[in-house]
């Protein structure tokens, strides 16, 4: 079978399995979890600069940030042994001069999102094996990566081992990402950053409401994930996840559709600054 036999065969497959999600999909609980999401969706414009923290939130803040949720009563405390090693958390501070080559982001991508040759199991668990959140890679700067030279938004093909180009990005569109964003500055906080975005249909169409739990439980899953492949491939890389943005102008921006598929985290990635 030819390339072009191949494809169209793939197009007739995804519009069977369209026709046949439609038949089974419930429109109500659809609906209600659309309406659900949007709910928890955040906006801000560009010169907003008053807090939604109040000043009874902070005092909060002060006393739990780095703690745990313990109980303050138990039977009894068990001490372990345990041998401490360094836990590298999230990075704020990126090199943004430094470019990736085809063959660290192959593996990153491979050992992040990639399938078994066997089972076809991926790295990160998924509800009834429906995987519906989609990774995406926004490339922010040209040639930052060596086989991806334009900035853009590319999705990673784990069958294949491919990368396809979404959506190609312009200086204005660029623009348009940083007020989504809400960078304030010339420079992003890198020049990578993986977007995780839901098909909600997808998610639903089986466990209804459920569903969109899940999706999210996938999300955090794949995010981890993602931190640990980021450091198998090479120790000086990093990650910071990031839900500061306006969820409906960067799904948009990214190229899909707002009620349907919602970008939900991003996670900037690159090498890590001084």
């Amino acid at each position: 079978m030819s390339k072009k036999e191949n494809e169209y065969h793939d197009t007739m497959k995804s519009i069977i399995w369209d026709i046949f999600q439609e038949r089974a999909l419930s429109q109500r609980i659809i609906t209600d979890v659309i309406k659900f999401h949007q709910s928890s969706v955040f906006f801000r414009v560009k010169n907003m600069r008053s807090s939604f923290i109040s000043p009874d939130v902070r005092v909060w803040l002060e006393n739990v940030e780095c703690t745990d949720v313990l109980p303050d009563i138990f039977e009894e405390e068990i001490p372990l042994s345990i041998e401490k090693v360094r836990i590298n958390g999230s990075n704020r501070s990126y090199n943004l001069s430094y470019r990736m080559d085809e063959k660290t982001l192959g593996a990153i991508m491979y050992k992040a999102f990639g399938r078994d040759n066997e089972t076809l199991s991926k790295r990160y668990g998924s509800a009834g094996a429906l995987y519906p959140v989609m990774p995406l890679l926004l490339v922010l700067k040209p040639n930052v990566i060596s086989s991806l030279p334009m900035p853009g938004v590319y999705m990673f093909n784990p069958l294949s081992n491919s990368i396809y180009r979404i959506r190609k990005w312009t200086e204005k569109d660029l623009e348009k990402l940083k007020e989504c964003i809400f960078i304030d500055g010339e420079e992003f906080v890198s020049s990578l950053v993986m977007a995780y975005a839901i098909d909600i249909r997808r998610a639903v169409t089986k466990y209804g409401k459920r569903g969109y739990r899940h999706a999210l439980i996938e999300v955090g899953l794949m995010a981890q994930g993602f931190r640990e492949s980021l450091r198998e491939v090479k120790e000086n890389l990093r990650d910071l996840c990031w839900s500061g943005f306006n969820d409906n102008a960067l799904t948009y921006l990214v190229g899909l559709n707002v009620r349907l598929a919602p970008v939900v985290l991003l996670q900037w990635f690159g090498e890590r600054g001084d």
